[in-house]
């Protein structure tokens, strides 16, 4: 969370130090994969935003809020049938 809080207060060194961090811990999680594309989506970042939170879908397939999150980068990225075919998987 410590990157998100980072990021969000336009610290973005410090978001990518606590990111490295986060993500060699080892118990890194769907979740830290979901955060760290939310932290990569506030700093523009979008296509490896939905790379982590490619991660996080397969890592965590009945997550629904990651799922929108893969969605939401898709369509900031313009693939609107990879966001449709994400959101498909919700319903």
């Amino acid at each position: 969370q410590l990157a998100w809080l980072h990021a969000r207060a336009g610290r973005t060194a410090a978001a990518d130090r606590a990111l490295a961090e986060a993500v060699h811990h080892p118990g890194a999680s769907p979740a830290v994969a979901d955060l760290i594309g939310r932290t990569c989506t506030l700093q523009g970042r979008h296509a490896e935003a939905r790379d982590w939170f490619i991660r996080a879908v397969q890592a965590a397939p009945d997550r629904i809020d990651y799922r929108m999150n893969l969605a939401n980068a898709e369509v900031v990225l313009g693939d609107d049938a990879a966001a449709a075919a994400a959101l498909r998987a919700v319903l």
